[in-house]
């Protein structure tokens, strides 16, 4: 490409032809991904029940406030060799779900697990994740964020 001022084409003397691709692939890559309004966070609780600490990611809807009316909470657990960051695939869905309206706006949380850990208590004791899902986990998720009692 010559780097000489062409009169018959304005836009070539103001932006590059590089310059220019590059917008185009920028501007293509925006239009083709979904609206995502909703905010991801991470977060740990420490219990006696598990091994701690447990990490866990958070999924705000768009509107989400702390002084808004409180929104359900869904516990998602990961199926074997997953983990919290699952919930960054599950971010895509959940944003097109709410925005089309298909689906109400929760706050969606993904805690870690220990491997093998099947969400139960074990029975030599030293892992109780069924008490810890239904116990320590939902009081910290509540009081961390406006979620429904």
């Amino acid at each position: 490409m010559s780097k000489e001022f062409d009169e018959s084409n304005p836009i070539r003397n103001v932006i590059p032809m590089r310059s220019t691709q590059t917008l185009f692939l920028l501007l293509a890559c925006f239009l083709t991904q979904p609206a995502r309004c909703s905010e991801l966070l991470d977060g740990e609780i420490e219990s006696d029940l598990v091994p701690s600490p447990v990490a866990y990611s958070v999924l705000l809807p768009d509107g989400y406030m702390q002084d808004a009316k409180p929104f359900p909470l869904l516990l998602l657990l990961h199926g074997g060799s997953g983990d919290r960051e699952d919930l960054r695939h599950w971010r895509v869905t959940l944003d097109r779900l709410w925005n089309s309206g298909q689906f109400p706006k929760v706050v969606a949380v993904m805690p870690n697990v220990t491997a093998h850990c099947q969400y139960v208590d074990t029975k030599d004791g030293l892992e109780k994740w069924e008490s810890f899902l239904i116990g320590p986990i939902f009081q910290h998720l509540r009081d961390q964020y406006n979620v429904s009692r």
